[in-house]
């Protein structure tokens, strides 16, 4: 194992691969070789002691303006379909950086209108509460559904 990382690092040094290839490809392999231990079929775990490849993970992205966004707000009022629900989903998405899925799984009693808080659940089922921003399109929108985006049928 310490040889083959040996072998990616130089590669990235080459520049055949980015680091962040290297450390992927090393991943892998080294899950690999671990489950096969873990079912038996390697008298030897290969991957004890065996560190994975370090890269810098942050990617610069550069963020629109606010001339910028008030354009995209201004389209979506006059091109959407349903601009409330756009508004408040593009909202929630912009100033607490969900993700779709997020922002689609949010019911009402996630959120405290009153104290201007929502609680968010991720994948192992530990909560956060974040501050709720000004978002007047979660106002119109309530509604009697148990989902925010559902449909009061879907109760």
């Amino acid at each position: 194992m310490i040889e083959y990382k040996q072998y990616l690092l130089k590669l990235a040094q080459r520049g055949t691969y980015i680091k962040q290839t290297v450390s992927n490809i090393f991943y892998d392999i080294r899950f690999l070789f671990a489950n096969l231990n873990y079912l038996g079929w390697l008298t030897i775990d290969t991957t004890l002691n065996v560190t994975g490849t370090q890269f810098e993970r942050y990617y610069y992205r550069e963020l629109p303006t606010d001339i910028e966004l008030q354009l995209f707000f201004d389209n979506v009022d006059n091109y959407s379909d349903n601009p409330l629900i756009e508004e408040a989903t593009f909202g929630l998405i912009l100033w607490l950086d969900f993700r779709i899925p997020e922002v689609a799984r949010l019911l009402w009693e996630d959120l405290n209108l009153e104290n201007h808080t929502i609680s968010v659940f991720g994948n192992n089922n530990k909560s956060a509460l974040l501050p709720l921003p000004d978002l007047p399109a979660l106002l119109v929108l309530r509604k009697k559904a148990r989902a925010i985006w559902g449909d009061p049928e879907d109760e």
